[in-house]
C-alpha cells in the first residue's frame, strides 16, 4: 500500500474504504542479486554542458570534435556568440570561408562589440581579395579593442598592398609594439 496515496485510517486517498491489500510476487530477492543494477536515463545535455565540452576540446586541440559539439549545439537550435565566434574561427582556420563568414556574422548580431568576430572576418576578406571591406573590418575591430595587433599587422599589409608605405610602416609598427610572444611569430 502506498502511503502517498492511502491514509492511516484504511482510506485511499479518493477517501474510498479499502477492504483488502494485494500484494505481488518479486521475481528474486535482494540478497540473492549480486549485480549492480545500472539505470540509464537519456536527459539530454544542457546548453552549457555542451559548449563546455566543445571548449575543452578546442583547448585540447581537438578541432574537429569540438567542431561536432558546436554543430550539434547549433542543430539543437540554440544560440551563443561564443559558439558562433569560436566555431566560425575553426572553420576560418579549416578554409571553410563562406559557413564562417555566417557563423561570424551572427556572433556579431548576438554582440556586436565582439572585436575578435571582426578581425576574422577581415581576415577572411583579405583571403578573398575584398580589400576595401577586409580594411573596414580591421578598423571595426580596432574600435571596439584598440589592443588587437593582429587588425593592426592585417591594415599594414593592406596599406603596402595600396603602395602606401607609410600608413603601412604605422600600422606594422602598433602590431609590434602592442603584440604578445605568441602574437609576433604570427605577424
Amino acid at each position: 500500500m502506498h502511503r502517498d496515496l492511502d491514509n492511516i485510517e484504511g482510506q485511499n486517498a479518493g477517501g474510498q474504504t479499502i477492504n483488502e491489500v494485494k500484494t505481488f510476487p518479486v521475481p528474486f530477492s535482494i540478497e540473492e542479486s549480486k549485480d549492480n543494477i545500472t539505470i540509464t536515463t537519456h536527459k539530454k545535455p544542457s546548453i552549457e554542458q555542451i559548449i563546455n565540452q566543445a571548449f575543452k576540446f578546442r583547448s585540447q586541440g581537438n578541432l574537429s570534435e569540438a567542431a561536432k559539439y558546436y554543430q550539434f549545439f547549433i542543430d539543437q537550435g540554440f544560440k551563443d556568440y561564443r559558439v558562433f565566434l569560436d566555431y566560425g574561427k575553426i572553420l576560418k582556420d579549416f578554409s571553410h570561408f563562406d559557413k564562417s563568414k555566417d557563423l561570424l556574422e551572427q556572433s556579431i548580431r548576438l554582440k556586436p562589440d565582439l572585436a575578435l568576430a571582426y578581425l576574422y572576418i577581415g581576415e577572411i576578406l583579405l583571403i578573398k581579395e575584398d580589400i576595401e571591406n577586409a580594411k573596414i573590418y580591421f578598423l571595426k575591430s580596432l574600435k571596439i579593442d584598440p589592443t588587437l595587433s593582429l587588425s593592426c599587422a592585417n591594415l599594414g599589409s593592406i596599406f603596402k598592398l595600396k603602395g602606401k608605405i607609410e600608413e603601412s610602416d604605422y600600422w606594422n609598427s602598433r602590431a609590434i609594439k602592442m603584440a604578445t610572444r605568441a602574437e609576433l611569430q604570427i605577424i
